[in-house]
């Protein structure tokens, strides 16, 4: 009986793996690891979040024929959204993002 009970508790957390990637070329290397990602993880969704514009980058549109993939743009409207989470303070943390000017730390 628990292991039924079990199987009909949905996850708490979704199975959906984000991609960070700061940067004007997208590089072989991204792609093998994301794919590898994919293939192991096997998703039910992927999302990479990005800053700069990536059109026409080859290693990323082969990355799309994969049904759970899809890329974000990180901006401002979609990183700071008008009347966002209540809890949150979203000019202190926009500010804090507009003050760092490591892509590391952006990522985080």
């Amino acid at each position: 009986m628990t292991t039924q009970r079990a199987a009909e508790t949905p996850d708490p957390i979704p199975n959906h793996v984000h991609f960070v990637w700061y940067g004007t070329g997208f590089p072989l290397l991204n792609r093998i690891a994301i794919e590898s990602a994919l293939a192991v993880c096997r998703p039910d969704r992927a999302t990479l979040w990005h800053a700069d514009p990536l059109d026409g980058q080859p290693h990323l549109k082969a990355l799309r024929r994969w049904p759970a993939f899809e890329t974000r743009r990180m901006d401002a409207a979609t990183l700071f959204p008008a009347g966002g989470a209540a809890s949150l303070d979203d000019a202190a943390l926009r500010r804090v993002y507009d003050g760092v000017a490591s892509h590391v730390s952006r990522s985080n």
